[in-house]
């Protein structure tokens, strides 16, 4: 019997449309994952290549986890299919064992499964094989793949593949089983995901990502612990052995599969009744689903109405009364609770849940539940009187086909105001529970309410059209997944305008300072463009909208000619005039008196910059020595104008008879130059904004010149896309990259490589190499050396206008308000200007006036970052030079982008970056907004004051150079247990960049751009070379180093000069480290082994500690090399102290020069943990296992056993 049941299940399925449809999807979703960019599974990073088994073992755990709602669909409907076709009854009293039953339906389906999920493999393989020869654009169509291997395929679909299957059939095969609910079908899948997302995020606080790894049910916690350090080599090459946390992970998956097996056949009755079957009877009676309005003798518009009225009410009750809509809202509320506990985390630290930030929460984590409820209950509502075989009673009343469509869009979308409303509730009380009372309403519905309804609008009514043609539920479920995936498409074939992108255009950022800004226009044009499409769409559902037994598209053609009134067919129109109208005026507004820019086009026009434009790049030129200029902001036009004059002077040897200028590409921009000699226009390249100027004199070496120029930035309408962001009604900051350069800018070329590639470029030219002295272009480019600065602005009467240098003067006229800077010295040609309706906080350092300015309600770190300030500048001044400005300011701007930038002194800081940082512990927290303070003011030592050479390994004169000092601020003011954490981010930063590399990791001293060295690996390389040879001697090189190059004119340093500074306070016992940490990449692998401790009787302990050390050199990628150990290695041992915290109680470096080594270490108080690296200053590939719990030694011949 069993044999039996299983063909007929197999052959059942084997022979049903929707299991090819299936096979479809899953083929499709394989091919597009490998063969486009449509679709992200996970697919080719960095350098890697785009079949390495790594990838495909990434794509297959995102596929599996998103295929689950196909096994829930066919799985779960092999039990239910014998209720919903009335077979129960003669099934349930024939001889049938339940065993046999079960197992057979449930293995049938399974086998069909598996070969669902083959298509996927299929997929892969023929998306590698096609991708190349596809005529849209691949991500690595231009690279070369590894060699076709069957165990790449083979080993994912065994690993992952069949293991997730089985547990995920069982699971939904036991809710089939003893549910019987077609809606448990539709929805457990999606409510699995949705509890997975759940557990995710408990799994990723769990201290133990080792525990996480062997229960996360997917495996894909499991997976990124195993690669979380892969080197790219490693993941080209390596299969996953199961052993570990991995074997560990499958056993127990499987073995929950067979449980739900097993409590299955336990518990499933043959009996044709479900559970609680007299209250579906009850539903089934329900007065709701039978209360049609009554037939008046009088039909008129008011009738309708009012059952429009009352039918909205009913759908709206019925749809909050579902379960399955509760656990769908439940688990999405329970998730926003969970997402909410770390609110906008940097490093550890939270922020203040200001209502722009709850927006954001809301937004990034009920997306998908709000995606979900949209698709299933447009379904759902639209068939609901046919699930429960009502449609021939309920079509036959005297209910127009428009009312009962009404009725249904607007049920839903009382659903969706509600669930927005409890929403808002949700995170007040968030807000609540982290003592935040200021709760913004207006804010809320602005930002969020009423930009999410009016999307739900436009995606409600476009589903419903979707699923009336469709003709039946699931296949309306089918073409909602094909209008995401088409919509995604769009791209691919160059269709990348927002009029194409359906729903296009959103809000953005809320922002405390700037509110929403100028995306209120483009929002609401695009917003009426989508949803009188949407209408348009909905009128045509109207019309053929099923009702009782109509089948047939002929029948419902000659149907839905009949319904097609004259009200439905004005109304239509109307939708389609409001729709031609809204589209021209957003065509008028972003392509005519607006520029777009395909994609293609930018990276042509960059191409057509390098190609013309290169041949100049050796030209030389003069050099902008001063800059003087008045600048007048409109904030709330947008707008500014500029003029002013440079200084241009000849440093060179030969004189100069043609000035090239480079002005702004940003199509807002007009520039205007002249000269204060006669001259001649030259060639002249429009399209690239570059211009050439003959001089009828040629200037002369050591002779100057002044260069007029005009600069006008108008904004007129709206742009497609996210437009700028740098000139805002309050918040304005920009800095002088819209004034004219001097000659070939190399930062206009086309960087990224496939790109290059596709417009036949070849590679970059590389930055020359450290080794060369006498660098005379800096990081800042060719334009300038160190310049003079003065500058007015003025801006709107409400706002204070700020730009670097002494405040001279400040004076109102004509409404409007006028401010004069002027720098008391040289600085680099780097500068910004904001403007904003600012509040001031002021203090002082020395003679040096310190100032914060600030938006209103955002003093929450105010005390900490002028204490950072203070700190900064103190440390910078006794250790390297004096603070050369009379002010330093920190100045506020949108958190439009979230960074912090130095300039001579001004620091523009993002509102999302610092003022909204919350560290609650002090003892616990890091303090990012004091770090990030004292890394900008760095800055006005290294990288304003001392700019590097343009060479390989600038950013670390600038970038690490200012990472180190801000760490010794910290380290003067804060416990190592904090520094311990941060260096385990930074160490934990720098090992997941090195596993993403697009091209190969550069050692320090020639790094390029390649943050994750200049930033995170430096982090841990300068405090560990601080460490070794003491803070006192570190800071001697980088004052020597800092002096004899502020003197150089004209010539800038390298990271050799560097590397020679640091050297000569370095004892020769230790100078390996400079060779290792700058010139090297080293990495270790270090583990505490076993500790254990002794109690004397004096009350003093002894702690034994075994530590194992490899030193491995990972210079040439994928040949990891073995070093010999020498090295001196921090060994610690942590105590709980009175309040029961751990702290470091001993930490001193010891001499290691083998593999294994035993340390006998006295101690005063008991031991709780020791290790080797306790504070993570080497960069180790593993470094949870550097530490071990110390636990009491037991002498096992002191024992009173008897052997006897």
């Amino acid at each position: 019997m069993f044999r039996d049941i299983f063909l007929f299940e197999f052959t059942y399925r084997r022979g049903r449309p929707a299991t090819y449809v299936y096979c479809a999807i899953a083929f499709l979703l394989g091919f597009l994952a490998v063969a486009s960019s449509v679709i992200k599974l996970g697919g080719p990073i960095g350098t890697i290549h785009a079949n390495a088994p790594f990838i495909i073992y990434r794509m297959t755990l995102v596929a599996s986890f998103v295929l689950s709602i196909i096994t829930s669909a066919v799985v779960s409907v092999s039990i239910i299919r014998d209720f919903d076709h009335r077979m129960d009854s003669i099934l349930f009293s024939m001889p049938i064992e339940k065993q046999n039953y079960l197992l057979g339906r449930f293995l049938g389906s399974f086998v069909l499964l598996i070969i669902i999920n083959s298509a996927l493999f299929v997929g892969f393989i023929t998306g590698f094989a096609l991708g190349k020869i596809v005529p849209w654009d691949v991500a690595w169509k231009g690279e070369e793949l590894l060699p076709f291997a069957l165990s790449s395929y083979l080993h994912p679909f065994l690993l992952f593949t069949l293991p997730n299957l089985f547990f995920t059939s069982a699971l939904f095969f036991m809710s089939g089983a003893l549910g019987r609910s077609s809606l448990v079908i539709y929805l457990q899948g999606v409510l699995l995901l949705v509890l997975y997302q759940i557990a995710i995020a408990f799994l990723r606080e769990l201290d133990s990502q080792y525990i996480a790894g062997i229960i996360d049910p997917f495996s894909i916690q499991t997976f990124l612990f195993i690669t979380k350090y892969w080197t790219p080599v490693e993941q080209d090459t390596k299969l996953i052995p199961l052993e570990g946390a991995m074997l560990y992970n499958r056993l127990l998956w499987i073995f929950i599969g067979m449980v739900a097996l097993v409590v299955t056949v336990r518990f499933f009755s043959f009996t044709s009744a479900r559970s609680k079957g007299g209250r579906q009877v009850k539903e089934i009676a329900d007065d709701n689903l039978l209360a049609a309005p009554v037939t008046l003798a009088r039909i008129d518009s008011w009738v309708y109405v009012r059952q429009v009225f009352r039918l909205t009410l009913m759908y709206f009750r019925m749809v909050w009364s579902e379960k399955a809509f509760i656990a769908i809202v439940g688990s999405g509320i329970f998730f926003f609770f969970l997402a909410a506990s770390k609110i906008a985390s940097v490093y550890g630290t939270g922020s203040y849940p200001v209502t722009a930030i709850m927006i954001d929460q809301i937004n990034s984590s009920f997306n998908l539940f709000l995606t979900i409820v949209i698709v299933f209950y447009t379904g759902e509502l639209l068939w609901k009187e046919r699930s429960l075989n009502l449609h021939q009673i309920y079509d036959t009343l005297p209910v127009p086909t428009f009312v009962s469509l009404f009725s249904k869009f607007f049920g839903l979308i009382l659903v969706y105001a509600l669930l927005f409303l409890l929403l808002i509730l949700c995170s007040i009380l968030v807000q609540t529970s982290y003592h935040y009372y200021r709760f913004e309403l207006s804010v809320y519905f602005t930002a969020f309410f009423w930009p999410v309804l009016a999307a739900a609008v436009s995606v409600t009514m476009l589903f419903l059209f979707l699923q009336v043609l469709s003709g039946n539920k699931f296949a309306g479920f089918v073409w909602c997944v094909v209008f995401f995936i088409l919509n995604a498409l769009l791209n691919q074939f160059g269709m990348e305008h927002d009029l194409w992108q359906f729903g296009s255009a959103t809000l953005g950022s809320y922002s405390d300072m700037n509110a929403l800004g100028h995306f209120v226009k483009p929002f609401v044009a695009f917003k009426v463009y989508w949803f009188a499409f949407s209408f348009a769409l909905f009128m045509i559902a109207v019309v053929f909208y099923v009702r009782g037994t109509e089948s047939s598209w002929r029948e419902r053609w000659l149907t839905g000619k009949q319904r097609l009134s004259k009200s439905i067919a004005f109304s239509g129109l109307m939708a389609v005039v409001v729709f031609c109208c809204s589209g021209t005026y957003i065509y008028y507004n972003t392509n005519v008196i607006n520029t777009y820019e395909h994609t293609e086009d930018k990276n042509h026009r960059k191409a057509s910059y390098e190609r013309t434009l290169k041949k100049y790049k050796n030209t030389v030129q003069p050099k902008i020595v001063e800059s003087n200029s008045t600048i007048a902001l409109y904030p709330s036009q947008r707008s500014f104008t500029a003029e002013g004059f440079f200084y241009l002077k000849n440093k060179s040897t030969e004189g100069q008879e043609s000035i090239h200028i480079q002005s702004s590409m940003d199509h807002h921009v007009r520039t205007e130059v002249n000269f204060d000699r006669p001259f001649k226009p030259g060639e002249s390249y429009p399209e690239l904004c570059y211009s050439i100027y003959r001089l009828d004199s040629a200037l002369k070496p050591g002779d100057s010149l002044k260069m007029n120029f005009k600069i006008t930035y108008t904004s007129t309408g709206f742009e497609e896309g996210r437009s700028n962001t740098d000139i805002v009604f309050n918040g304005t900051f920009f800095n002088n990259s819209y004034f004219p350069g001097i000659g070939y800018n190399p930062q206009l070329e086309l960087k990224d490589k496939s790109d290059r590639k596709k417009n036949a470029l070849k590679l970059r030219d590389e930055l020359p190499n450290p080794d060369n002295n006498g660098i005379t272009s800096n990081v800042f480019g060719n334009s300038a050396d160190h310049i003079r600065f003065e500058m007015r602005v003025s801006t709107d009467g409400d706002q204070v206008a700020i730009a670097p240098g002494e405040l001279v003067k400040e004076w109102k006229e004509n409404g409007r308000n006028y401010f004069h800077y002027k720098m008391n010295q040289p600085v680099i040609n780097f500068y910004s200007v904001l403007s904003g309706r600012f509040h001031k906080r002021k203090d002082h350092w020395n003679n040096v006036e310190l100032e914060i300015y600030y938006n209103p309600g955002h003093e929450y770190n105010l005390e900490r970052m002028m204490a950072a300030m203070k700190d900064a500048l103190n440390y910078c001044s006794q250790n390297f030079s004096p603070f050369p400005y009379k002010q330093l300011r920190i100045v506020e701007f949108p958190r439009y982008n979230t960074f912090a930038q130095s300039f001579a002194g001004t620091i523009p800081f993002s509102e999302g970056i610092g003022f909204l940082l919350k560290a609650d512990d002090p003892a616990k927290d890091l303090d990012m907004a004091y770090y990030v303070t004292a890394h900008e003011v760095a800055h006005q030592w290294w990288g304003n004051q001392l700019m590097a050479g343009s060479t390989k390994g600038n950013a670390v004169i600038s970038e690490s150079l200012s990472q180190y000092t801000a760490m010794m601020v910290m380290k003067k003011n804060y416990s190592p247990e904090l520094l311990e954490l941060y260096l385990k981010y930074e160490l934990d930063n720098y090992l997941k960049g090195r596993t993403q590399e697009r091209d190969k990791e550069s050692p320090l001293v020639s790094v390029e751009d390649q943050p994750y060295v200049y930033y995170n690996k430096a982090a841990l390389v300068f405090y560990t070379l601080q460490s070794y040879i003491g803070e006192e001697k570190m800071n001697t090189a980088l004052k020597r180093f800092d002096e004899e190059w502020l003197v150089k004119k004209g010539t800038y340093p390298t990271t050799k000069d560097l590397i020679k500074s640091i050297a000569s306070t370095t004892p020769d016992s230790l100078k390996y480290l400079i060779h290792d940490m700058l010139e090297s990449i080293i990495l270790f692998e270090n583990e505490a082994v076993d500790a254990v401790y002794r109690e004397d009787k004096k009350g003093k302990f002894e702690v034994t500690l075994t530590v194992s050390c490899e030193k491995i050199n990972a210079l040439v990628p994928g040949q990891d090399q073995r070093e010999p150990l020498n090295d001196w290695i921090d060994v610690g041992i942590y105590a709980k102290d009175n309040s029961g915290k751990e702290k470091l109680i001993y930490l001193k470096k010891h001499l290691i020069k083998k593999k294994f080594t035993n340390l006998v270490i006295p101690v005063k108080v008991k031991p709780t943990r020791a290790g080797i690296d306790p504070l993570h200053q080497l960069p180790d590939r593993h470094s949870n296992d550097n530490t071990i719990t110390v636990k009491e030694f037991i002498n096992i011949t002191s024992l009173p056993i008897d052997l006897n």
